[in-house]
């Protein structure tokens, strides 16, 4: 089906990486004949492209029934590389959040929907939360923050191409416009599943660089961990229901 592509350069649960023509690349999705996620991935970086953060879009199109989204290839390696070399931890904190924090800054494009909006979806369609759960979570919904600011929503060291000044970040499928806390949480909530630490040192470098407390990212920690659950990720399943519930972060 991909033959004329060659092997992917690149591959995740819902879509594969292929160089596509010289400086550009086309992600393609695994599920055939459904096109709304390389549309909406391709509505988002054009809506990203003054930013210069992401890759800069290049179109949707159908190959043998999988529809993909072309996008400028930012070449490797991942910023994750990094952590195991002397020093890596240091630079991979660095680079994440200079990036972080300059996405941070920036206004929302109308481009990209509330965050709140994708809380609510997914806590509304995972069978994991128990009712009760449920309906506490989504009721506090509408009193934490709206915010404008631009929010990758998967945000961490593997969606970051390059270890320098001129890094960029990828994936941008679950972009939306929210509260930058929130955001802060997600990447908390990701670094965590694997490397606990880490976690909680880019936390700590995030909330001091930035001036924000604490208790701002601990806020949407339960509905940042309830949401990830409809991601149906089983390894981190017990984790985020006892996040969901009100656990403390460590």
């Amino acid at each position: 089906m991909t033959a004329d592509l060659g092997a992917p350069i690149g591959s995740g649960k819902e879509a594969e990486v292929y160089l596509y023509r010289p400086g550009w690349v086309v992600k393609l999705t695994r599920w055939r004949r459904d096109h709304a996620p390389a549309r909406r991935e391709d509505a988002i970086l054009r809506a990203l492209a003054p930013t210069g953060l992401g890759p800069a879009p290049g179109g949707v199109i159908e190959i043998a029934g999988r529809w993909g989204v072309v996008m400028e290839h930012i070449a490797g390696p991942a910023l994750a590389e990094r952590l195991g070399t002397p020093d890596g931890v240091a630079e991979v904190l660095d680079v994440m959040l200079t990036l972080h924090r300059q996405m941070h800054r920036l206004a929302a494009p109308s481009g990209l929907p509330p965050l709140k909006e994708r809380f609510v979806r997914n806590i509304g369609a995972t069978r994991l939360l128990d009712e009760p759960t449920r309906r506490r979570l989504l009721d506090s919904i509408p009193g934490l923050p709206d915010g404008d600011r631009i929010c990758h929503g998967d945000f961490h060291p593997y969606n970051i191409m390059g270890t320098d000044e001129s890094a960029r970040i990828v994936d941008w499928l679950d972009a939306s416009a929210g509260d930058p806390a929130a955001d802060v949480c997600r990447t908390f909530v990701l670094i965590g599943a694997v490397n606990t630490d880490l976690a909680e040192r880019y936390l700590n470098a995030y909330c001091t660089a930035a001036g924000l407390d604490r208790t701002a990212v601990q806020a949407w920690l339960p509905v940042v961990a309830a949401s990830r659950l409809a991601e149906k990720v089983p390894d981190e399943t017990e984790r985020l229901l006892a996040l969901a519930r009100g656990k403390a972060l460590r």
